[in-house]
């Protein structure tokens, strides 16, 4: 073991860690912060977000570094991409509107992402849905299972930017396993390139990663 940390007694849960360089990004919750660490586990300094949901499990997710002291937050609870500066102020917010598939507005968003392009792509959980959103809140692409039938796509989960501009999503499949794709690669001109499943060893799962050298 390289380091531990006992949070219990400063958080109610550690969601997700993301990581920048040499420098980490602990999601916790109750309180909503941000805790940067570097990669030997000393702490570096916290940030609040401010997020609104009270139940510990949800009110932070993925955050990440966008630029000079500004940070992208997945707020789960929210249903809400949210932008804060260095201090924790926010800068910009976008708010997944309603639709008729999936809960909401818990579970809506599973994860956050600031394309090359400036525009942030929105993993739209049980929605089932990808959506690019310009820095005005417009949404000028989106991204559904309709005409993919292969994928059975339920649960758009992480996403990741490969060097070459394909996105990878993780689509999350609990309570409809047994078929589709556990995770598939859309080019950069929006067609599925790869998919990948595995229904003998794995049910569902919430993140696949591609490994670039």
């Amino acid at each position: 073991m390289i380091w531990s940390w006992p949070y219990a007694g400063e958080y109610r849960e550690i969601i997700n860690i993301t990581r920048d360089g040499q420098q980490l990004f602990i999601s916790g919750q109750m309180p909503p912060q941000v805790i940067r660490m570097n990669i030997s586990g000393q702490m570096q300094s916290r940030l609040p977000i401010p997020a609104r949901y009270q139940h510990h499990h949800g009110q932070l997710g993925n955050v990440y570094a966008v630029g000079e002291d500004r940070f992208l937050a997945q707020l789960w609870g929210e249903a809400t991409a949210l932008e804060v500066d260095g201090t924790g102020k926010e800068t910009w917010r976008y708010v997944v509107p309603k639709s008729d598939k999936g809960g909401y507005p818990a579970g809506t968003v599973q994860d956050v992402l600031r394309l090359r392009n400036g525009n942030t792509l929105i993993a739209c959980g049980t929605q089932a849905r990808l959506l690019e959103v310009n820095p005005a809140g417009k949404v000028i692409w989106e991204f559904t299972g309709d005409g993919h039938p292969q994928l059975n796509f339920t649960n758009a989960c992480s996403l990741q930017q490969l060097r070459d501009g394909s996105i990878l999503v993780t689509n999350f499949l609990r309570g409809n396993t047994g078929r589709g794709a556990h995770a598939f690669l859309l080019s950069p001109d929006r067609n599925i390139t790869w998919t990948w499943s595995d229904h003998r060893n794995i049910t569902a799962a919430s993140q696949v990663w591609a490994i670039e050298p």
